[in-house]
C-alpha cells in the first residue's frame, strides 16, 4: 500500500465483524484495536472495570465513559506509520472520537460496514454463544454445553435470546444509523454484503481497500 491502513470496521448485529478483523489484520499487518474484545477481556477479570462491564453479560452495553477512554487510549498509542484496525466504534460518540484522533494523526480514514437483513440475523443469533472461560463468541449449531475449543462453558448473552433479538434490532436501528449518517456525512463510509461467505465477504473487503489505498 502506498500508505498506511486506516479502516473502521463496523455492521450489523452478527454480520461477522469479529472473524473478518482476524482476517485482515493477517493479510495486511494491521494493529487491531476492538471494543468488544476489550469487553470480553474484563468479562472474567475481578478488577474495578470488570465489575463494571459485568453487567454486558446481561445484555446491557458496556459504560460508555470505558469504553471512550479505552478508545482514546488505544488509539493514540498507534504509531501513525502503522497500518490499524478499530473493530467497533457503533455509538454515535465514539465514531466522533475516531474521527478526531485519526484526522489529528492526518490519516486516510476508510470505514466499512457489513449489512444483514433482520431475518438473517435472528437465525445467527439463534446459534451464537460465547466461552465462559475467553469470552470468544462462536457459532455452535449442535445441543452442547462446553466450548468446542478449550471444553470451558458456553454462555448465552441476554439479548441473544430470541424474545430479546427484536428489542435489540430495534435499538440498533434507531442508535446504529446515526453512526452510519456521521461517517456518511464524511464520505468515509462503505457498505458490503455480509450475507455472503466469509472468503465472498473477505474478497470484496479487500477489494474496497486496495481500490481505497492503492495495490501494493
Amino acid at each position: 500500500m502506498k500508505q498506511p491502513i486506516t479502516l473502521v470496521l463496523l455492521g450489523d448485529i452478527a454480520a461477522g465483524k469479529g472473524t473478518q478483523a482476524e482476517i485482515l489484520v493477517k493479510k495486511f499487518d494491521l494493529v487491531l484495536i476492538g471494543t468488544g474484545s476489550f469487553v470480553r477481556k474484563y468479562w472474567t477479570g475481578r478488577s474495578k472495570v470488570s465489575r463494571q462491564l459485568e453487567r454486558t453479560k446481561l445484555g446491557k452495553l458496556a459504560p460508555k465513559d470505558i469504553i471512550l477512554k479505552y478508545l482514546g487510549e488505544a488509539l493514540t498509542k498507534v504509531s501513525i506509520k502503522k497500518s490499524v484496525l478499530v473493530d467497533g466504534g457503533k455509538m454515535p460518540t465514539e465514531a466522533r472520537l475516531i474521527y478526531k484522533i485519526f484526522t489529528q494523526q492526518k490519516r486516510k480514514i476508510l470505514v466499512i460496514y457489513l449489512t444483514l437483513s433482520h431475518q438473517e440475523i435472528y437465525r445467527r443469533l439463534s446459534w451464537r454463544y460465547y466461552c465462559g472461560r475467553t469470552g470468544k463468541p462462536m457459532t455452535v449449531k449442535t445441543r452442547t454445553k462446553k466450548c468446542p475449543h478449550c471444553g470451558g462453558p458456553l454462555i448465552k448473552r441476554a439479548d441473544d435470546d430470541p424474545k430479546a433479538i427484536k428489542n435489540r434490532i430495534d435499538y440498533y436501528d434507531k442508535v446504529y444509523s446515526k453512526t452510519v449518517k456521521f461517517w456518511q456525512g464524511k464520505r468515509l463510509l462503505k457498505k458490503i454484503n455480509g450475507k455472503q461467505s466469509v472468503e465472498a465477504v473477505t474478497k470484496n473487503i479487500v477489494r474496497v481497500i486496495r481500490q481505497y489505498y492503492g495495490a501494493s
